[in-house]
């Protein structure tokens, strides 16, 4: 675990863009046209209209190329994510408080102040998706089905997001087929589609969206995994980090957790970093442990990012 946990659920990108065929959805909103189509889909995306509309909803995301799934839930109460099937978060009021990385439960521990800004996921539409260009778009039943051809450049750029190292070839090219509910616009699935130079293609990934539904065995441990840390008694460890130490910034932030959990150290400032040490001179690096045991006490001192180096918060 790095730095700080962001989630990045919708690598599938974007949207559309120019006119045709008119859908209309329901006397409340807008007519869907081409020309509307970007706006209206991405506004509907919006997590907290998903939230308040439906109660909750749930989607998975299948990076077929790099055979990878991210899952999300969302309630009124919290946001869970799965990366990957390895790392397990829970978000509530918009912080991650608690996760999971195999067998490791971990609670966080933010070392500097709250900025107010929620850092959960805000909608299922990057801000990418308004310079996709519409090619087809179709009523079907209860749904309309869009499909989107990615700029080039954008193209390029995503491709080599996903997955470790360079993954364009010259004249690939991504189109997108989203599908949305006919009386609200909300997603329901969007498959991105990689076609190559030579005229084949291949589905590169997939999300797909339920509503009002239940949390699954996973959310609801982790839940209760959370709600006992945060109630820790008897057999617990304290974790304590001096933020700044020796400066007139400095700040002493602790938790206290079950003793076989670990602790995730976190910012709230995305544009800074930090470094943690042993000894409150900040000359010993911090070694993260396999496995932690006992109450720690470490030392941190928080860097702008323009001078970054990769190091462990985990303790």
């Amino acid at each position: 675990m790095k730095k700080r946990m962001i989630i990045v659920t919708a690598l599938i990108m974007g949207t559309l863009g120019a006119g045709c065929v008119s859908v209309q959805a329901s006397d409340t909103l807008p007519e869907l046209t081409k020309d509307n189509a970007l706006e209206q889909m991405m506004k509907a995306g919006e997590t907290d209209s998903l939230v308040s509309n439906h109660k909750s909803y749930e989607a998975t995301c299948e990076y077929i190329l790099q055979n990878t799934k991210v899952y999300d839930y969302e309630d009124s109460e919290v946001m869970y994510v799965d990366m990957y099937g390895t790392t397990q978060m829970l978000y509530k009021d918009g912080e991650l408080k608690y996760g999971k990385e195999g067998d490791e439960y971990l609670s966080c521990l933010y070392i500097d102040e709250a900025d107010g800004n929620a850092d959960d996921l805000i909608s299922f539409y990057t801000d990418e998706t308004i310079e996709e260009e519409v090619t087809d778009m179709k009523e079907d039943g209860d749904t309309i089905i869009i499909q989107t051809k990615v700029p080039e450049e954008l193209t390029q750029s995503a491709l080599n997001s996903q997955g470790d190292g360079e993954s364009y070839t010259e004249g690939d090219w991504i189109s997108m087929e989203y599908v949305v509910a006919s009386d609200d616009y909300r997603p329901l699935k969007h498959t991105q589609i990689l076609n190559h130079k030579d005229g084949t293609s291949e589905e590169a990934s997939k999300m797909e969206f339920s509503y009002g539904v239940d949390r699954s065995e996973d959310v609801a441990d982790l839940c209760e995994k959370y709600e006992e840390a945060e109630k820790a008694e008897g057999d617990v460890r304290n974790v304590t980090v001096t933020a700044a130490p020796g400066t007139e910034l400095e700040k002493d932030y602790a938790i206290t957790v079950p003793a076989d959990n670990h602790v995730w150290i976190m910012l709230h400032d995305d544009s800074s970093y930090y470094v943690l040490y042993t000894d409150k001179e900040c000359k010993e690096l911090h070694e993260p442990e396999e496995n932690v045991k006992g109450d720690t006490h470490l030392y941190a001192e928080i860097r702008s990012y323009e001078d970054y180096e990769e190091t462990e918060d985990k303790v």
